[in-house]
């Protein structure tokens, strides 16, 4: 059973990601503010780790990455405007602004043709092979594969604005020292175990009641 949802997360702390975005700057900060600088600067100092992260994210895949840039985005927002204001909160909650945003897009996805954990199975386990992602493709005519990608679309949306505003309130109620160690932790209390039951690799199937729609649709194309 080692490769069980319990190994699976355990190993997530080996994660160079995890490491950039969780562990570091917990560490750098409280080793910052127990030196005398203070809580803003340390909670700006602490969000260059991050800002690694997301740099080399781009870097090893040697393309734009969607996620990093809207990171990094958030880093920057957050940096500005809490040095500005010498605020440490808005350095405390700049991740909210991430979450918060993926939430959205995830409810807006709804909308459309197709929503965004559908495009995202696509894009992480289906091979670059025209073939393969056709017969993928060819999935979205099932009315249950249709039904569970808006249904884990729309959980996905909730659970990630549920996490931005946890962050948000609890800035209100603990002071920074607690909230630096928890906030890099709510992603990965709340949202791996679900990243890793939703992006499990599974081969979408018709249903039988879709496969006579498929057959017209296949006889069409010919």
């Amino acid at each position: 059973m080692g490769n069980g949802y319990p190994g699976r997360l355990a190993g997530l702390w080996k994660h160079p990601s995890v490491l950039l975005n969780v562990v570091a700057p917990v560490i750098a900060y409280r080793l910052l503010a127990g030196h005398g600088v203070t809580e803003t600067d340390a909670l700006a100092a602490s969000a260059v780790f991050p800002a690694a992260g997301g740099v080399l994210v781009m870097m090893r895949g040697r393309r734009i990455d969607p996620l990093a840039v809207l990171s990094l985005t958030a880093i920057a927002i957050g940096l500005v405007t809490g040095l500005a204001f010498h605020d440490g909160r808005v350095l405390l909650v700049k991740d909210s602004l991430t979450s918060g945003t993926l939430g959205a897009v995830c409810l807006i996805s709804l909308l459309t043709p197709k929503p965004v954990i559908f495009t995202l199975r696509r894009r992480l386990y289906v091979p670059d092979r025209r073939e393969t992602l056709t017969e993928y493709d060819r999935t979205w005519q099932s009315q249950a594969i249709r039904a569970e990608a808006r249904r884990t679309t729309a959980i996905w949306g909730f659970a990630l604005l549920a996490e931005a505003a946890l962050r948000v309130g609890l800035s209100y109620v603990l002071s920074a020292a607690t909230l630096v160690t928890i906030s890099t932790l709510l992603p990965v209390i709340t949202l791996a175990p679900l990243a890793l039951w939703t992006l499990r690799p599974r081969t979408p199937r018709l249903d039988a009641s879709d496969q006579s729609d498929a057959c017209d649709t296949q006889a069409q194309d010919g």
